[in-house]
Order: C-alpha cells, then structure tokens, then sequence
C-alpha cells in the first residue's frame, strides 16, 4: 500500500459536503497527523496536497468547513490556502485564539495536572490552550508559585 493510499485508509469518507473525518494519529492540539514524504505533517495539509500539488511558499492550508472549523476534517472540499495571516485572522474572527488566563483559571490547571485528573493536552483543550503553555504553567515557567 502506498502512502496516498494508507492516507485515505485512515479518514472516515463521508458524503460530498461532509466533514471528513481523520482517524489516524492526532497531535496534541487536536489536529490529525500523518507521515508524508518523509516528515510529520498534518493530516488536512496532506489531503490538500494530495489533491492539489504542493503549497506555494508562503502559504499555509486553512480549514473552511460549512459548519465550523474541524481540526480532524481533511475533506479537500473544505480546506483552502491562505497565509499565515489569514490563517491567524480567521482564528480571531471565529474566537479560537489562546485567551488569557485568570490566576483563578492558573490554579486550576495546577491542581487538575498536579492530581492526576487530566493530562496536559486534556487541560489544553478545555482551556482553549496551547499544550507549552499548560507546561510552562505546571513547571512554573510561567506564574510561579
């Protein structure tokens, strides 16, 4: 089986319109991810690729699907290219940009992490965070204690 086709093994093909989803291995932000030419590469950037060609420098593959943005979709229908400013526009307007965080919001972290009750990329996704970020509030990079 070759790459294009152990790609596709790995995506819940769904109708014409519909997200489709990524059932391979996921990153810790919540995107789908696969070994493309030698290199870890997200997995919608992959599907574009595949239909489309390489991307142009300078260009980066943004997520435009009909019901809001799903970071496992790789349907090539709802991906375009962009830069990466519009990459981060697109992130402001739909509210998805990391927030900043209260001491209240700090302290929780610290205790979900340090109690074992989530693990740092679960603590990401529920705070709307970056996973470095949840470490450098764990390892007191960030706030001290």
């Amino acid at each position: 089986m070759n790459s294009i086709e152990r790609f596709w093994s790995k995506v819940d093909i769904r109708g014409k319109d519909d997200c489709w989803i990524w059932e391979g291995g996921i990153r810790w932000d919540g995107y789908g991810q696969f070994k493309y030419r030698g290199r870890m590469r997200g997995a919608h950037t992959v599907s574009w690729e595949i239909q489309n060609g390489e991307i142009p420098e300078g260009f980066c593959v943004c997520h435009n699907c009909p019901i809001g943005d799903n970071p496992l979709c790789v349907n090539p229908n709802h991906l375009k290219l962009g830069t990466h400013q519009d990459n981060m526009d697109d992130m402001v307007s739909k509210g998805r940009q990391s927030r900043k965080l209260s001491d209240e919001d700090v302290e929780i972290i610290r205790h979900l992490f340090d109690n074992n009750q989530m693990n740092q990329p679960e603590i990401a996704n529920s705070f709307g965070i970056s996973q470095a970020h949840v470490s450098d509030i764990v390892n007191n990079k960030e706030r001290r204690r």
